[in-house]
């Protein structure tokens, strides 16, 4: 089979969001210690001339120094390290959408082609339910290109499926007729099967209590505190996933090449 999707590219465009999103952090985060001096004040105001205006604070990050403008809706505090990690929250998510995003393209861009092939369905598609009225229009004589209409009735049911826990990425990859994925893929990352698996589960884990519960601690001791976050953990978290991918498009496509 040919090998013409764009999955990879679809999960490197989103996971570039996730990489800036993680600059952002640590290049943003504020190091400054010390009170903005005065006579540096007077002269920044007076290099920028009078339509500039005056300045409230001055933030001094990794990679760049912001001048707070009197009035201006950024807090000096929003530059704290406690803050601006929830730019590492969003870039871990992102990150893990990217990851969902790939599966999803991949599997619906070959789920009509693979159902075409000389063997026939693969097993788990032919077990796919579909309704009655679904299936009693493919069968009427009425129905245009029902191959397409079988694809885009999958792309409608898994909409609404997330493809991030390894059984479910199992699952839906064998609509296309992929198998024994994982003992594959964790051979291509050089990591045992069970190591990758768990890896995978504590990364989704740990975005879904950020999208679902705000990342708080939900216990009566510690309700309401922000739960820590290593922008290290972030950082491990997010090359796993791409490591992930490019090994996951590897043995798929080995796959899809295979069949006729």
């Amino acid at each position: 089979m040919k090998i013409d999707d764009t999955s990879l590219d679809i999960f490197e465009s989103a996971s570039k969001r996730a990489s800036r999103l993680l600059r952002y952090s640590s290049g943003l985060q504020n190091r400054r210690t010390r009170a903005m001096r005065a006579d540096w004040k007077s002269s920044f105001e007076k290099f920028m001339g009078p339509k500039f205006g005056r300045i409230s604070d001055r933030v001094d990050g990794h990679d760049a120094m912001v001048v707070l403008k009197t009035g201006a809706s950024l807090k000096y505090d929003d530059f704290k390290a406690e803050h601006i990690s929830d730019l590492q929250r969003a870039s871990l998510v992102m990150q893990v959408s990217a990851m969902d995003a790939y599966f999803h393209s991949k599997i619906l861009s070959y789920v009509v082609r693979c159902s075409k092939r000389e063997k026939g369905f693969p097993a788990a598609l032919a077990k796919k339910a579909f309704r009655l009225d679904f299936v009693a229009d493919l069968l009427s004589s009425t129905t245009r290109r029902p191959w397409s209409k079988i694809q885009h009735s999958l792309k409608k049911s898994m909409g609404y499926q997330s493809l991030q826990q390894p059984g479910k990425i199992a699952d839906g990859l064998s609509l296309i007729g992929v198998e024994n994925f994982w003992s594959q893929v964790s051979a291509k990352m050089n990591q045992n099967e069970k190591t990758v698996k768990n890896q995978l589960v504590s990364v989704v884990d740990r975005r879904n209590k950020i999208v679902h519960e705000g990342d708080l601690y939900s216990s009566k001791k510690s309700r309401g505190k922000d739960r820590p976050l290593s922008p290290r953990y972030v950082e491990d978290s997010n090359a796993f996933i791409i490591q992930l991918i490019n090994a996951s498009d590897f043995v798929i496509n080995k796959q899809l090449r295979k069949m006729k």
